[in-house]
């Protein structure tokens, strides 16, 4: 499934809509399509963390492959340069959640607020996601989370 939104544009209701008509259509358990619900709006949310101040009509792309064992949702976003910096501390957070993947405790979580880190631990603890990013050549970040499921 491909979705895309524009971020200053409230799309995700439609998002969550089609989101969850496609994974019925897997036949994925109600529980499983509620955490990927959680799981989009944390990956959507922290790309919005990451505005791109040259434009006012940003386009967010979402995808989400299915599988019977796995789910990954992968959010893409345009960042321009003064994005670098919010960047290197989103992957601290992901350094952290990786060194601490089933903890909620926020002692020493390094920039929870200013990455939605908050909510990426809360996806990671309770879907056993593991959260990933990149930035493409061309400035796309890349945020996703795949999540292990059970049919």
């Amino acid at each position: 499934m491909e979705f895309s939104l524009k971020s200053n544009v409230n799309g995700l209701e439609e998002l969550r809509v089609k989101s969850n008509q496609a994974l019925k259509k897997f036949d994925y358990p109600e529980s499983t399509i509620q955490s990927q619900m959680t799981v989009i709006n944390a990956l959507v949310a922290s790309a919005n963390k990451f505005e791109d101040l040259k434009s006012s009509d940003i386009e967010i792309a979402i995808l989400m492959e299915m599988k019977t064992d796995s789910i990954t949702v992968e959010v893409k976003k345009s960042v321009d340069d003064s994005a670098f910096c919010k960047l290197d501390q989103l992957d601290q957070v992901i350094q952290w959640l990786r060194s601490n993947p089933d903890s909620y405790e926020t002692h020493g979580f390094p920039h929870a607020s200013d990455t939605n880190g908050f909510a990426l631990a809360k996806i990671a603890c309770e879907t056993g996601a593991v959260i990933d990013f990149y930035v493409s050549e061309n400035n796309i970040l890349n945020l996703s989370a795949v999540c292990n499921v059970a049919m």
